[in-house]
């Protein structure tokens, strides 16, 4: 793989860290003020949507997410964990 398909297949962390904020918010809910919450739903969670993010056929989650549409992003990726 070359080095500009391997950035092109995993997304920035400018994006990386706004998009898991929303997810996390969405499947938290109102434990999301919980930092013990925060962080057994990080590990429980964190690599198994890390895989969905930068999966290969992921390239359309990742512009959205590119585009600040985090909200959006975050739906595709939970569907991503349901389905």
């Amino acid at each position: 793989m070359t080095p500009e398909a391997l950035r092109q297949s995993r997304l920035e962390i400018e994006h990386r860290n706004p998009l898991q904020v929303e997810i996390m918010k969405r499947m938290l809910g109102d434990r999301i003020s919980n930092q013990q919450a925060q962080l057994a739903w990080a590990l429980e969670n964190g690599k198994r949507i890390s895989d969905i993010i930068d999966n290969s056929g992921g390239q359309e989650l990742r512009d959205i997410a590119r585009a600040g549409r985090y909200a959006e992003a975050a739906d595709r990726v939970i569907w991503g964990m349901v389905h």
